[in-house]
């Protein structure tokens, strides 16, 4: 049950920077394309914020810090 919970947050944490990245990616779609670009980089970085956040709750999770 321990592992359980385990799985859930780090499913959520996923779960939660792909809708950031959703949300930003839809935030301005009908602008031109350098803000389409712009939207892009600003995806790429929050994904990797997620990507650090999610790892280091694993670490933290896991006991592997």
């Amino acid at each position: 049950m321990k592992n359980s919970g385990k799985k859930i947050t780090i499913v959520l944490t996923v779960l939660a920077s792909v809708l950031i990245a959703y949300a930003v990616m839809n935030q301005n779609s009908d602008n031109e394309e350098y803000v389409e670009s712009e939207n892009l980089k600003t995806v790429a970085v929050n994904i990797g914020t997620a990507q650090e956040m999610t790892y280091k709750k694993v670490q933290h999770l896991t006991g592997t810090v």
